[in-house]
């Protein structure tokens, strides 16, 4: 329900390859039960995984994320993940279920900021340990986590 999966949400019920079963939401949000309208689509917000589906998709948060792979694991369905923060424990998770399910897990989905992990990649590799670098970032006021999983896929190439 938050700023992202609400737009994953309009963009796929926009697009007629796509089909969209449900939003699901943490059961201490208040949104289980409502829905989401988007050009005359009605998808039911719920905090229960009641839907069949093909693949889930995660804009949540780490600890949804963990809850969610384990129902991915149990029923055998690919995940697409952009939640950000997760602890090491639960990286190590996703990265035993991904030898198990399908799973696509990436700090930003943006093909610039991919295109610019890309470059700083190469820079640092071609530049070495002579160079220093510093990473500003600017936010909304409503953003989550500082910094942000893009700043920290940055620093990590």
């Amino acid at each position: 329900m938050g700023r992202t999966g609400r737009r994953v949400v309009e963009l796929a019920v926009r697009d007629s390859r796509f089909e969209v079963a449900a939003a699901l939401t943490g059961a201490d949000f208040p949104h289980g039960g409502s829905t989401l309208e988007f050009d005359g689509a009605e998808i039911p917000v719920t905090t229960e995984w009641q839907h069949p589906c093909d693949v889930l998709v995660d804009f949540s948060v780490p600890e949804g994320t963990a809850a969610r792979l384990v129902t991915c694991l149990d029923r055998g369905i690919p995940m697409v993940t952009g939640v950000t923060g997760h602890t090491a424990d639960q990286l190590a998770a996703i990265e035993s279920a991904s030898r198990v399910i399908p799973i696509v897990k990436a700090s930003n989905f943006s093909i610039g900021v991919n295109l610019l992990l890309d470059l700083v990649g190469r820079v640092a590799k071609e530049l070495g340990d002579d160079f220093d670098a510093e990473i500003v970032e600017t936010h909304h006021r409503h953003k989550v986590d500082a910094p942000s999983g893009t700043a920290l896929a940055i620093l990590d190439e």
